[in-house]
């Protein structure tokens, strides 16, 4: 099956439409060795029944049940958060495969160490080499950005339709801020800005969007980061108003 493919920068860059992105069981089943953190067997039939197919198993009916202006039935078995989660994260695998050709020695689930597990981390480190893939580079160029990072933080997130989609966006913006503000006082505080929201409606006009997020000044963002006393603070700040990290993007 095809969904229709996006790219842009950030959060109001201009929508680039890419070839469709073709997926089918196998290319799950493929994908779900390296991508997708939860041990779900056979993800390619869920995908097949999630995703391809839609139709989800009906419950018998239940004669005489209590409805009232608050409670009813439910009619079909719904689908589970964590597999679909996982889906997102095969399809997330499958972009950083095909589309920014990234092998999958370079694809990476990343976790937080024990002393921090509370902490918002993205999915994935995906290992671009050092240089702009193909299909990003005249994005880049366009922008006058000519740092690039060797390894890209990547959230992916699955959701219903589009509406869905774009309200998740804002909720990974906000992990890639995280990991953000983790590294703004290490080794690697210049790849502070740089990451990718991978989005996919799965049942209603389907599509994946790829989101490239690039700082528009490094300095001045590691010094936004580093005034927070703490991480605790930079969260709270982070999720009343992002509009001050959001400035310092493109897009």
């Amino acid at each position: 099956m095809n969904f229709e493919l996006t790219m842009r920068v950030g959060f109001r860059g201009i929508s680039h439409k890419l070839r469709p992105l073709s997926i089918a069981q196998h290319d799950i089943d493929h994908v779900g060795q390296f991508a997708g953190a939860y041990h779900v067997l056979e993800m390619g039939q869920h995908f097949r029944d999630y995703v391809e197919q839609g139709n989800m198993p009906a419950f018998p009916p239940i004669p005489g049940f209590p409805v009232t202006a608050y409670h009813e039935p439910l009619t079909n078995k719904q689908r589970a958060q964590g597999v679909t989660g996982n889906i997102g994260e095969a399809i997330a695998g499958i972009v950083s495969e095909r589309v920014l050709k990234v092998p999958a020695q370079g694809i990476a689930h990343i976790r937080l160490q024990r002393p921090f597990q509370r902490r918002q981390c993205p999915d994935f480190m995906v290992r671009t080499g050092g240089g702009f893939p193909d299909v990003i580079a005249p994005l880049a160029s366009q922008y006058g950005v000519t740092h690039c990072p060797t390894w890209w933080p990547l959230e992916s997130k699955a959701r219903v339709d589009g509406n869905g989609c774009k309200s998740a966006t804002s909720d990974a913006f906000h992990q890639l801020a995280a990991y953000w503000f983790t590294i703004a006082s290490g080794a690697h505080a210049s790849d502070v800005g740089f990451g990718f929201v991978v989005t996919c409606a799965y049942d209603r006009n389907r599509g994946v969007c790829i989101r490239v997020f690039m700082p528009k000044n490094v300095t001045a963002l590691q010094t936004h980061l580093r005034g927070f006393s703490s991480y605790e603070s930079f969260v709270d700040a982070i999720k009343a108003d992002d509009k001050p990290v959001k400035d310092l993007m493109y897009g």
